[in-house]
């Protein structure tokens, strides 16, 4: 990455209309030029005026964002607002390669500045974003993490290149049979699983309301007046019945009903 010819840039007494210029699309290309001078500054300056750069290069963002540019690799731009694209990623990419420079405090900041440049996204298309935004591919890829998928340039076979497709991550979740599990952890989970699915579990006592007692409970004590009476182990008698007609005896007026029948029978046999 190549700078134009131009006296690095006093963040000390021009950062003030440096971040006027930055705000106004009319001023922006010039400002930002002079930004890109910084990589000329010696390292104790650089990290005098970290907080400065990266308020800096925020003022940016959000000028180009608020006209409506797409702050990403992999969208398209129109003519006009290349330029402003172009030198936008190029700052990017010296934060990039100054992000040891800053303090710890800023690295929050610095990292969502850089994001644009951590995409994982594949495009295949005719307009290659390296050259269209005059970057050089290798300054992307060089601080890019081994895992990051590579542009299809035009030309190719089409086939999408990837960096180490079969490489497993380092920090990659294991499933649960890849832990050891303690032998008597692992049966009283199995017992109670099991328990919950076969229904072995012991049932729950109805609730009994305190004027209803249960009736195993003893309510009198053995061997006092108030005892209940003993119960009757012998069979049970016959079933009663009460009323006039229902009785097993037999009333005045059936007796006699039977009696005029059979008189009645014998004077018929006369």
């Amino acid at each position: 990455m190549s700078a134009d010819i131009s006296p690095t840039v006093d963040l000390q007494k021009s950062s003030v209309d440096i971040a006027r210029r930055l705000s106004c699309l009319q001023y922006f290309l010039s400002a930002a030029g002079e930004l890109l001078t910084c990589s000329r500054l010696a390292l104790s300056e650089f990290k005098r005026h970290g907080k400065k750069i990266i308020a800096l290069m925020e003022i940016a963002r959000t000028t180009l964002t608020r006209a409506g540019l797409k702050l990403h690799l992999f969208t398209s731009c129109s003519a006009s607002f290349l330029p402003y694209k172009s030198v936008y990623f190029k700052l990017l990419l010296l934060l990039r390669f100054k992000r040891n420079n800053f303090t710890a405090d800023l690295q929050g900041r610095l990292k969502r500045l850089l994001l644009p440049l951590s995409t994982r996204l594949v495009i295949r298309c005719k307009i290659d974003p390296y050259s269209q935004l005059g970057l050089d591919e290798s300054l992307i890829k060089a601080g890019s993490c081994p895992s990051q998928r590579q542009w299809t340039l035009p030309g190719s076979s089409g086939t999408t290149s990837t960096a180490r497709k079969h490489e497993v991550p380092d920090k990659v979740m294991l499933p649960p049979d890849a832990f050891p599990v303690d032998s008597e952890q692992g049966d009283s989970r199995n017992r109670t699983s099991t328990k919950f699915l076969y229904g072995t579990s012991t049932a729950r006592s109805r609730p009994v309301h305190r004027q209803h007692p249960n009736r195993e409970t003893k309510l009198w004590d053995s061997g006092t007046e108030n005892s209940p009476p003993a119960v009757r182990s012998g069979p049970f008698p016959g079933r009663r019945n009460f009323g006039i007609f229902c009785g097993g005896r037999k009333t005045g007026f059936q007796s006699r009903g039977q009696i005029r029948f059979s008189s009645a029978k014998v004077t018929g046999r006369d």
